[in-house]
């Protein structure tokens, strides 16, 4: 049949035979729609920053890690400000993905964050962003981190003998994390 492939497909694109263009790639529907709507590059070329949209799925599973169930079941937490987020990015923290507004995308403190972070990223609008947290007032970016969780075993051998261990379990008050924190670095 004349135009037919060893595929069976009518044109001329086939893929790896020699002498034939190669088909270029078919964009996706989220692909599509960030490149509708982001025109213009970021103003800091980032390799780490290749945008894609924030699924609904994604969304409601991100938003499930603001109550203890959620937390407990994808065993990940949420940094949502800049600074947290900076100082999780230079501890070293198990990063998985950032959640980035398209109002702060090009504001030069969250690329630098973006970039020294080097997981995937997805693109909301601010309204989205404001549901997925839990803080009034979102500052354009937040983080989804594993909860690396060690054996009693484990901690003992990373801290060594003159180490101090603080344990936590069951804290109602967050102002109290802080004073028991504050009385350990004293030891």
């Amino acid at each position: 049949m004349p135009g037919c492939t060893e595929t069976g497909r009518i044109g001329g694109w086939t893929n790896g035979r020699p002498g034939k263009p190669e088909r270029p790639p078919r964009l996706t529907g989220t692909e599509k729609s960030v490149a509708a709507h982001d025109p213009l590059p970021p103003r800091t070329p980032s390799l780490s920053f290749v945008p894609t949209s924030l699924s609904n799925r994604r969304r409601k599973q991100i938003s499930s890690l603001t109550r203890r169930k959620g937390r407990n079941e994808h065993n990940q937490t949420l940094i949502e400000s800049r600074r947290a987020l900076a100082s999780a990015i230079e501890a070293g923290a198990p990063m998985v993905e950032l959640v980035v507004a398209e109002d702060a995308r090009h504001d030069p403190e969250v690329q630098s964050l973006v970039d020294r972070a080097g997981v995937p990223v997805s693109v909301t609008d601010p309204e989205t962003l404001q549901k997925i947290t839990d803080v009034q007032s979102p500052q354009g970016v937040l983080g989804v981190v594993q909860r690396p969780l060690a054996s009693p075993e484990g901690v003992r051998e990373a801290v060594g003998k003159n180490g101090t261990v603080l344990l936590l379990d069951g804290v109602q008050d967050p102002g109290n994390v802080g004073t028991l924190v504050r009385t350990a670095a004293w030891f």
